[in-house]
């Protein structure tokens, strides 16, 4: 019998097993109430986080048929796990199976499936999930995917800030986003995100102490500091009441600059401006003490173009 062959009836033997929960002496449960079978020794032999369950001294190894409570992950992508394990083979769909997978295969050091998974966010580069993608980075401390969702973050700040994802991000991820966002994204817009999150997620408190600290009022316009400043929950009534008092004398300072002459902005747009430094500001009428001064994310040049948050859009002008 060649090797060919024999390869071809074990795949075809292991695809059965997995179909048919042939020889299955174990079973994951799930919060949504599904239930996969699986063999213990198929998974030992790819998981040596499996063989301490199954063969070491944990619990399940003790019980003739263990069930296991899985509550961190989604059946649907253990599922996609499972059959890899058995079968080598998996499609994945979407960059957030392909997130799930990826943390379930670091989680049980499924060494071949985490370069499978990663490859394919990195193909994807869907920015709706970059918030979940960098919180994974950062819980595994894997670099090579900060460092592309910091590229994401820095080049479409508008679809992630807008995503379920962002309001599941964690408070790490959140400040990391309004730190390095992109330049084209409009003021007003983050700091709104930032309200939605903060009230959504029960963390104004903690959110006071950071993130709003480091959005840039210098860019907005005064309509949309006060747009901001009378819904705000982040900001106390001491730092709204310096926080209209600075953008008022702005007004007076930069008078005939043509900064406060500008049409309201769409959502999640940014139109190029001057440069507007804190020393053009009357030092008497400072912003709270801790606020960003500066407006790094804005584009010094003298046109007053409007332009998308789409990277490509961005990229031709």
């Amino acid at each position: 019998m060649s090797d060919e062959n024999t390869s071809t009836e074990n795949e075809s033997f292991a695809e059965k097993a997995y179909n048919t929960k042939l020889l299955a002496d174990c079973t994951f449960k799930f919060l949504s109430g599904k239930e996969l079978p699986a063999n213990r020794t198929m998974l030992a032999l790819n998981s040596p986080v499996f063989y301490s369950m199954f063969f070491g001294g944990l619990s399940e190894s003790k019980k003739e048929h263990p069930f296991i409570n899985i509550p961190d992950s989604g059946a649907d992508a253990f599922e996609l796990v499972l059959k890899y394990i058995y079968t080598k083979k998996i499609e994945l769909r979407s960059c957030e199976m392909a997130v799930q997978v990826y943390y379930i295969s670091k989680k049980y050091q499924l060494v071949d499936l985490e370069k499978v998974s990663k490859t394919k966010i990195f193909r994807l580069r869907n920015s709706s999930a970059a918030a979940l993608i960098h919180d994974l980075a950062i819980m595994f401390d894997d670099k090579e995917i900060k460092d592309f969702t910091m590229q994401l973050i820095k080049r479409s700040t508008g679809d992630i800030v807008t995503s379920p994802c962002f309001l599941q991000a964690k408070i790490q991820t959140v400040e990391t986003i309004i730190n390095e966002c992109s330049r084209k994204i409009n003021e007003k817009f983050l700091f709104e995100a930032l309200e939605t999150y903060a009230k959504k997620n029960n963390c104004i408190d903690a959110l006071r102490k950071t993130a709003v600290k480091k959005i840039q009022f210098l860019r907005m316009t005064n309509e949309e500091i006060a747009e901001c400043l009378a819904k705000s929950v982040l900001l106390t009534n001491e730092e709204k009441l310096q926080i209209s008092i600075c953008s008022m004398m702005r007004k007076q300072t930069n008078q005939g600059s043509g900064v406060n002459d500008l049409r309201p902005l769409r959502q999640n747009y940014h139109r190029r401006s001057y440069n507007l430094t804190s020393h053009q500001f009357d030092p008497k009428y400072p912003l709270p003490s801790g606020f960003t001064t500066v407006n790094e994310r804005i584009s010094y040049e003298n046109d007053l173009t409007i332009f998308f948050s789409d990277p490509d859009f961005f990229d031709d002008l």
